[in-house]
């Protein structure tokens, strides 16, 4: 899963994981009537060529605010039945939808200038390999380019280690 605290950041990084998958990506083995499901929700929401679409079909899931709260379940379903290949999405995934992750990319903690709240980032942390349904791992990995919280750690349940983030020094 890559994590950005910034909807607005969703597309970019989406378009990035295309790009990185080649020019023609193979479509993700959805099972057949929840696609169909999708589809259709995205064909009332969304224009028919729209982003979300093109990188859900590669098996790349764009979740944040700035879907509605029906394209946002349809997509949580859809996880449910197949784990996507990459989930790029904000904190509006927090909560209630367990899906198999072995590693969080954190591409930016920050909504703007504001952290996201350590609550959130911690629970963001915790979707690697959360309720052990990432059976494929050994372990679980936790990348960040920002440390924000001094003194926190984060325990994984694989290893017995813990991950300690130090908060860069003031400018």
């Amino acid at each position: 899963m890559i994590f950005t605290g910034r909807a607005h950041s969703v597309p970019n990084l989406a378009k990035a994981v295309l790009l990185a998958l080649g020019e023609n990506p193979p479509n993700h083995p959805w099972p057949e009537h929840e696609w169909k499901v999708f589809e259709a929700v995205c064909q009332e929401e969304l224009d028919p060529e729209a982003l979300e679409v093109m990188a859900a079909r590669a098996g790349v899931v764009c979740h944040s605010n700035r879907l509605t709260p029906q394209m946002r379940l349809a997509m949580e379903h859809l996880m449910r039945t197949k784990p996507p290949r990459i989930i790029i999405a904000t904190t509006t995934l927090a909560q209630g939808v367990n899906v198999g992750i072995s590693s969080v990319i954190v591409a930016t903690p920050y909504f703007d200038k504001n952290a996201i709240d350590k609550r959130d980032f911690w629970n963001i942390c915790g979707r690697a390999r959360r309720a052990f349904v990432d059976r494929l791992h050994s372990g679980s990995r936790i990348f960040s380019s920002n440390a924000l919280y001094r003194g926190s750690s984060c325990k994984f349940l694989s290893r017995g280690s813990t991950l300690t983030l130090e908060r860069p020094p003031s400018r």
